[in-house]
């Protein structure tokens, strides 16, 4: 059994697929540098058991559910590369923020044990982002991005040849991108009741897009002729746009506002060298909680649905 060593889990690859499923044999596009990779394979197995057996004597295979999750950093942009190219593109539907309908994409995902020369590849047809998290845990840290995937199926190989569900040769690596990671390194500001801007100081704080995607299913036949029951397609549901964040309990303005149930006219958030902000909001005030008086570091968490969100 190989070792992987420190450093051989390799960038995050993809590109945007010409129909669902099926990519170009272009060359690939750089991701993001992975923290964290789960491949997330489920054949749905079910095990029967006939008369005078006590144990399984028959297997029936359901329709295929490949759900891996991605934690990765981005970095700063740099020539043709920008965080949003893959994160709001598939995550949020553009490069502007929203639009009703995702793209597909292929996502490839690798490790190599022996410095680099050899590699096995996870290759991900059919990919459609189910959810899209930015994580900031501490100022001018990276900031944590993290995909929810659903995809249509999942092969494995130590080249770039696929002669299974699909038949085609996968582009070449893309070159790695060395700027700095994206940090919280900005002043979020936070508009309550339209009263305009105001500098916002969380100690945490989280952005979620929630896709609510749901397979469409069917059977396949392959390249290998084998008939695969996979998903067809994924289609959208409904879309949660949340903030979440961490504040000092006695930060009244915003605990306040919580139990008056003040609308957000807005909250914005320095990424890389653009905006996003998150439009039309209403708290959930469903974890009001008085603090614990024996406590030194009092908190309340914060938790805003949005209608709208942009980037700019």
């Amino acid at each position: 059994m190989v070792a992987l060593m420190p450093g051989g889990v390799r960038s995050i690859n993809y590109i945007t697929e010409s129909a669902f499923g099926t990519p170009p044999a272009t060359a690939l596009v750089f991701g993001g540098t992975p923290r964290n990779i789960k491949p997330g394979y489920d054949p749905k197995k079910s095990f029967f058991i006939e008369p005078a057996s006590r144990s399984y004597t028959r297997t029936a295979r359901g329709m295929i559910e490949v759900n891996p999750v991605i934690k990765a950093f981005a970095h700063i942009a740099s020539g043709g590369y920008d965080w949003k190219n893959f994160w709001a593109v598939f995550g949020m539907g553009s490069t502007s923020g929203l639009t009703n309908t995702l793209g597909s994409f292929l996502m490839q995902t690798s490790k190599s044990w022996d410095g680099g020369s050899t590699k096995l590849y996870n290759f991900y047809h059919g990919c459609k982002m189910d959810k899209l998290t930015i994580t900031a845990d501490k100022p001018g840290q990276p900031l944590l991005f993290e995909a929810d995937i659903k995809a249509q199926f999942i092969t494995y190989d130590t080249n770039k040849v696929i002669t299974q569900m699909y038949s085609q040769t996968v582009g070449a690596d893309a070159t790695d991108i060395t700027t700095a990671y994206a940090t919280w390194a900005g002043v979020l500001q936070f508009n309550l009741g339209g009263a305009g801007l105001a500098d916002f100081h969380p100690k945490t704080w989280k952005v979620i897009v929630e896709n609510s995607l749901t397979p469409k299913p069917g059977i396949k036949v392959g390249y290998d002729t084998v008939k695969y029951p996979v998903a067809l397609g994924f289609g959208e549901g409904i879309r949660n746009i949340i903030f979440e964040a961490t504040i000092a309990h006695e930060d009244e303005t915003y605990v306040n506002a919580k139990i008056a149930d003040t609308a957000v006219t807005a909250i914005t958030i320095p990424i890389d060298d653009e905006t996003v902000t998150l439009s039309n909001g209403e708290f959930e005030a469903n974890d009001l909680a008085d603090p614990d008086a024996e406590s030194t570091s009092n908190e309340e968490k914060i938790r805003i649905r949005f209608k709208s969100l942009s980037i700019a």
